[in-house]
Protein backbone atom coordinates (compact mmCIF):
# COMPACT_ATOMS: atom_id res chain seq x y z
CA UNK A 1 0.00 0.00 0.00
CA UNK A 2 2.88 2.46 0.08
CA UNK A 3 3.12 2.92 -3.45
CA UNK A 4 -0.39 3.58 -3.83
CA UNK A 5 -1.65 7.19 -3.94
CA UNK A 6 -3.08 8.74 0.06
CA UNK A 7 -6.42 8.49 -0.86
CA UNK A 8 -6.38 5.03 -2.31
CA UNK A 9 -4.40 3.77 0.35
CA UNK A 10 -6.39 5.04 2.59
CA UNK A 11 -9.57 3.62 1.09
CA UNK A 12 -7.59 0.37 0.82
CA UNK A 13 -6.52 0.46 4.63
CA UNK A 14 -10.69 1.56 5.51
CA UNK A 15 -11.54 -2.00 3.57
CA UNK A 16 -8.91 -3.87 6.08
CA UNK A 17 -10.29 -2.35 9.26
CA UNK A 18 -13.65 -5.09 9.58
CA UNK A 19 -14.80 -6.39 12.85
CA UNK A 20 -16.66 -9.60 12.33
CA UNK A 21 -18.73 -8.62 14.91
CA UNK A 22 -19.89 -5.62 13.16
CA UNK A 23 -23.81 -6.30 11.82
CA UNK A 24 -24.08 -7.32 7.93
CA UNK A 25 -25.85 -4.52 5.77
CA UNK A 26 -28.21 -6.52 4.19
CA UNK A 27 -30.73 -4.01 4.17
CA UNK A 28 -29.74 -2.99 1.15
CA UNK A 29 -30.52 -6.46 -0.28
CA UNK A 30 -32.68 -7.40 -3.21
CA UNK A 31 -33.73 -10.86 -2.67
CA UNK A 32 -34.86 -13.13 -5.75
CA UNK A 33 -35.89 -16.61 -6.00
CA UNK A 34 -34.23 -18.45 -9.18
CA UNK A 35 -32.13 -17.94 -11.43
CA UNK A 36 -33.34 -15.09 -13.91
CA UNK A 37 -32.82 -12.17 -12.70
CA UNK A 38 -32.23 -9.66 -15.30
CA UNK A 39 -30.07 -6.32 -15.69
CA UNK A 40 -33.54 -4.39 -16.02
CA UNK A 41 -34.78 -6.08 -12.79
CA UNK A 42 -31.81 -4.91 -11.18
CA UNK A 43 -32.08 -1.16 -12.50
CA UNK A 44 -35.49 -0.53 -11.36
CA UNK A 45 -35.11 -1.89 -7.98
CA UNK A 46 -32.00 0.58 -7.45
CA UNK A 47 -34.33 3.54 -8.84
CA UNK A 48 -36.70 3.36 -6.05
CA UNK A 49 -33.59 3.00 -3.50
CA UNK A 50 -32.73 6.51 -1.87
CA UNK A 51 -28.69 5.93 -1.79
CA UNK A 52 -25.70 8.02 -3.05
CA UNK A 53 -25.17 6.38 -6.69
CA UNK A 54 -21.64 8.25 -6.75
CA UNK A 55 -20.55 6.09 -4.26
CA UNK A 56 -22.13 3.06 -6.23
CA UNK A 57 -19.74 1.27 -8.53
CA UNK A 58 -20.09 -2.60 -8.31
CA UNK A 59 -23.10 -4.89 -7.53
CA UNK A 60 -22.40 -7.84 -5.05
CA UNK A 61 -24.01 -11.09 -6.39
CA UNK A 62 -25.12 -13.62 -3.82
CA UNK A 63 -26.24 -17.44 -4.22
CA UNK A 64 -29.61 -18.99 -2.37
CA UNK A 65 -26.97 -19.66 0.65
CA UNK A 66 -26.17 -15.91 0.59
CA UNK A 67 -22.36 -16.79 -0.06
CA UNK A 68 -20.49 -14.63 -2.29
CA UNK A 69 -20.69 -15.80 -6.04
CA UNK A 70 -19.67 -12.95 -7.95
CA UNK A 71 -19.52 -9.18 -9.01
CA UNK A 72 -20.81 -6.94 -11.76
CA UNK A 73 -19.48 -3.17 -12.45
CA UNK A 74 -22.43 -0.63 -12.76
CA UNK A 75 -21.07 0.27 -15.78
CA UNK A 76 -21.75 -3.50 -17.42
CA UNK A 77 -25.32 -3.67 -15.42
CA UNK A 78 -25.62 -0.13 -17.96
CA UNK A 79 -24.75 -1.43 -20.71
CA UNK A 80 -26.20 -4.77 -20.94
CA UNK A 81 -29.75 -5.94 -22.43
CA UNK A 82 -32.70 -5.96 -20.57
CA UNK A 83 -33.03 -9.36 -20.59
CA UNK A 84 -29.58 -10.17 -19.57
CA UNK A 85 -28.76 -12.36 -16.87
CA UNK A 86 -27.10 -10.72 -14.07
CA UNK A 87 -25.02 -13.75 -14.06
CA UNK A 88 -23.99 -13.29 -17.47
CA UNK A 89 -22.60 -9.78 -16.41
CA UNK A 90 -20.18 -11.25 -13.51
CA UNK A 91 -16.41 -10.52 -13.73
CA UNK A 92 -14.24 -13.38 -14.16
CA UNK A 93 -12.09 -14.73 -12.70
CA UNK A 94 -14.02 -14.59 -8.92
CA UNK A 95 -11.96 -12.23 -6.70
CA UNK A 96 -12.31 -12.12 -3.13
CA UNK A 97 -10.64 -12.24 0.26
CA UNK A 98 -10.38 -13.22 3.93
CA UNK A 99 -10.63 -10.17 6.37
CA UNK A 100 -7.09 -11.27 7.32
CA UNK A 101 -5.57 -10.45 4.10
CA UNK A 102 -2.03 -8.88 4.43
CA UNK A 103 -1.54 -5.64 2.42
CA UNK A 104 0.66 -7.03 -0.41
CA UNK A 105 -1.77 -9.02 -1.26
CA UNK A 106 -4.86 -6.79 -1.22
CA UNK A 107 -2.65 -4.39 -3.52
CA UNK A 108 -1.34 -6.95 -6.01
CA UNK A 109 -4.96 -8.12 -6.63
CA UNK A 110 -5.61 -4.34 -6.88
CA UNK A 111 -3.03 -3.65 -9.29
CA UNK A 112 -3.05 -6.41 -11.39
CA UNK A 113 -6.94 -6.38 -11.99
CA UNK A 114 -7.28 -2.73 -11.84
CA UNK A 115 -9.97 -3.15 -9.23
CA UNK A 116 -12.09 -0.21 -7.56
CA UNK A 117 -13.78 -2.80 -5.13
CA UNK A 118 -12.79 -6.55 -3.69
CA UNK A 119 -15.57 -8.32 -1.68
CA UNK A 120 -14.37 -9.29 1.76
CA UNK A 121 -15.59 -12.85 2.92
CA UNK A 122 -15.83 -14.61 6.14
CA UNK A 123 -15.30 -18.64 6.48
CA UNK A 124 -18.42 -19.46 5.35
CA UNK A 125 -17.80 -17.34 1.58
CA UNK A 126 -20.47 -14.61 2.70
CA UNK A 127 -19.72 -11.17 1.99
CA UNK A 128 -18.61 -8.74 5.11
CA UNK A 129 -19.92 -5.19 3.68
CA UNK A 130 -18.01 -2.46 4.82
CA UNK A 131 -20.34 0.13 3.98
CA UNK A 132 -24.04 0.79 3.99
CA UNK A 133 -23.84 1.18 -0.11
CA UNK A 134 -22.71 -2.02 -0.46
CA UNK A 135 -25.45 -3.73 -2.61
CA UNK A 136 -26.32 -7.30 -2.28
CA UNK A 137 -28.45 -9.44 -4.76
CA UNK A 138 -29.79 -12.95 -4.45
CA UNK A 139 -29.38 -14.76 -7.86
CA UNK A 140 -30.56 -18.18 -7.59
Amino acid sequence: MHEMPGQEADEVRELLEFDPRRPRHDEHGFRVRGRGLHAEEVLQWLRGQEINFDQLDTIVLLDVSAQFSGTVPVARLLLAATDQRMTELRMEPLLSLPPNADDKEVFELFDKYNLRMLTVIDKENRPMAPSPWMMWFHIC
